[in-house]
């Protein structure tokens, strides 16, 4: 279960949205990891482990510096989005 439910309720109240719009956020974090893992995957075929996953941690960190700075909904998309990527990555 992801940390983001416990929040759904409070996260829809301050973007003035219904809670189904956030949670359309853990969805596209799914869809993000299975798209990253994939495109990863055979980035580490082709440059290597250690770079594909030093690339991913990049992502990862930017991802989580700028979802400090959300200020809607659709960033708040995309930044689940990106994290996802660089989260998968690591995990395979």
């Amino acid at each position: 279960m992801y940390s983001i439910t416990f929040v759904l309720v409070p996260v829809s109240l301050y973007f003035h949205v219904p809670v189904s719009v956030v949670t359309l956020a853990i969805t596209l974090s799914w869809i993000g990891g299975a798209i990253g893992g994939f495109i990863f995957g055979m980035v580490a075929d082709k440059i290597g482990r250690k770079r594909a996953i030093i690339i991913s941690v990049i992502i990862y960190s930017l991802g989580t510096i700028f979802a400090g700075l959300i200020n809607s909904v659709y960033e708040l998309y995309f930044y689940g989005f990106s994290l996802e990527w660089g989260l998968t990555v690591r995990m395979e």
